[in-house]
């Protein structure tokens, strides 16, 4: 199932080179993203999400990932993230993680 995370979250990651419009320099969710596979990457990339909640079920010999993120992000025309140093921006009562320090928590 571990197996399974770390195949969504690299397909996932894959769709920034794959998918024109999304990138370092270029982060404005657009109304043409909301068809795209690069919304599975901006969902999971979305500065404001606060909380994310993922499950892997096995059919067969088929994985499936779903996850859910509160707030959801994906709105259009709004910014995916802001650029900057990695954890620059955390909220209040957060900081960079001791072990994933480009992440807040």
């Amino acid at each position: 199932m571990v197996q399974a995370a770390a195949v969504a979250t690299r397909y996932w990651w894959k769709q920034v080179r794959l998918v024109p419009g999304i990138g370092v320099n270029l982060v404005t969710f657009k109304d043409k993203h909301t068809t795209s596979t690069i919304r599975f990457f901006t969902l999971m990339a979305w500065a404001t999400v606060e909380r994310m909640g993922c499950g892997v079920v096995q059919c067969g010999s088929v994985y499936n990932v779903v996850c859910r993120y509160n707030p959801r992000g994906n709105i259009v025309n709004s910014i995916v993230y802001q650029k900057g140093a990695p954890a620059s921006q955390c909220p209040p009562g957060t900081r960079a993680d001791a072990t994933y320090t480009a992440l807040c928590a």
